[in-house]
């Protein structure tokens, strides 16, 4: 048991390493250089399969995989890269909340509290977004009640960030 503690410890505090050390961080694989890479790494390291049909996303190039995530199972996880870019820039982890139980949820946001820090919540047409942001990029996860449950988790790096952030005002300036 004693073992099991140790390697426990010692995988959290891998994970917030990554944190900490500007990079983020995808079930244990950084998120950066090759887009590429980071696929055959997904697909050897954590046993995803890929989708027949990859995700579209406009500015965007995508591949799709099927696989589990944490304590949510049958996830679709995207990998994307901007663009005019050959480098991995986001993943996101998508998740019907069928199954999963409010106790279950509120583990994993107090678990990403633990590991990032306290989150910041905001309110947005569809439901809430837990916000975590650090030196590495930022992580999301977006808890949408508007048509069913569902969550959606977008980890991304320092180039995806700037991207959304300036997305984001262009439509704030169009309002």
């Amino acid at each position: 048991m004693k073992k099991i503690s140790i390697t426990l410890l010692l995988a959290v505090l891998c994970i917030s390493a990554y944190a900490q050390n500007g990079t983020i961080a995808f079930m244990g694989i950084p998120i950066e250089g090759s887009f590429d890479d980071f696929c055959k790494e997904l697909v050897v390291k954590k046993n995803l399969t890929p989708l027949a049909k990859d995700p579209s996303y406009q500015g965007l190039v995508t591949k799709g995989f099927k696989g589990d995530f944490w304590k949510f199972n049958g996830c679709t996880i995207c990998v994307r890269r901007l663009v005019g870019s050959e480098n991995v820039s986001s993943v996101s982890v998508d998740r019907t909340m069928g199954g999963i139980t409010p106790e279950i949820f509120a583990q994993f946001i107090s678990k990403y509290d633990e590991l990032y820090g306290l989150h910041q919540e905001e309110p947005n047409a569809l439901g809430i977004e837990y916000i975590w942001n650090f030196d590495g990029g930022r992580i999301t996860v977006f808890h949408m009640t508007e048509y069913g449950e569902k969550i959606v988790i977008v980890y991304s790096n320092p180039e995806a960030v700037a991207v959304l952030d300036k997305d984001k005002k262009n439509v704030d300036d169009d309002l």
